[in-house]
């Protein structure tokens, strides 16, 4: 794995990257550091809003930084304070690319395998 160090220097002080500022600026290069960094796609960006970086992404129209983001981890089920996944919000946006690879996550190809998904009747 090739180490990605992007620190921004504000003022005399060096800033770690920030998942959540990736994701308003489409920037997948501070999203691999931040991941790198221990950051989560489904970290909360704060109590009020909910939203995940998924979710800010969508709202940004982050395009390049939501489909380098679904081939890492993370929940595409979590509800911001509105009660909206971040597929909610790539709809809301007209990102259909993007809303495609949502539903993918949220229903990978195995899922109807799944033996407590399965109803017999």
């Amino acid at each position: 794995m090739v180490k990605i160090n992007v620190h921004t220097d504000k003022g005399d002080k060096i800033q770690p990257p920030d998942l959540f500022q990736a994701a308003r600026n489409n920037d997948i290069k501070e999203l691999a550091a931040a991941i790198q960094d221990g950051q989560s796609l489904n970290d909360i960006e704060d109590v009020k809003s909910g939203l995940t970086p998924m979710h800010i992404a969508c709202i940004h129209r982050s395009d390049t930084f939501l489909k380098a983001a679904v081939q890492y981890e993370f929940d595409p089920w979590i509800r911001d304070c509105n009660l909206r996944l971040a597929i909610d919000h790539a709809r809301a946006q007209g990102l259909r690319d993007i809303q495609k690879a949502l539903f993918e996550k949220m229903y990978p190809p195995s899922w109807d395998s799944d033996p407590v998904v399965r109803i017999d009747r």
